[in-house]
């Protein structure tokens, strides 16, 4: 079940990223555009974040199968 919940999840960021990525690329094309700079945006520490994402997302999936695993185990006794 937590399993499912965390695929889900990870899908939805990978959506969202997917979303904000193409939407900001309509943009690029345009003769408006063209002189428009993204000098404020660190990718590296764009990338760090989403791995540090990736990761929270895994220990609170582990912990919540740990929990619950303690929990049933403690119910059959």
């Amino acid at each position: 079940m937590l399993i499912i919940l965390f695929i889900v999840l990870a899908s939805g960021t990978n959506l969202e990223r997917f979303i904000i990525i193409v939407t900001s690329f309509h943009r690029d094309y345009l003769p408006s555009g063209f002189n428009h700079s993204n000098d404020g945006i660190n990718w590296f520490l764009l990338f760090l974040i989403a791995i540090i994402e990736r990761i929270l997302l895994f220990v609170i999936l582990v912990l919540g199968v740990q929990f619950f695993h303690k929990k049933r185990i403690k119910n059959k006794n």
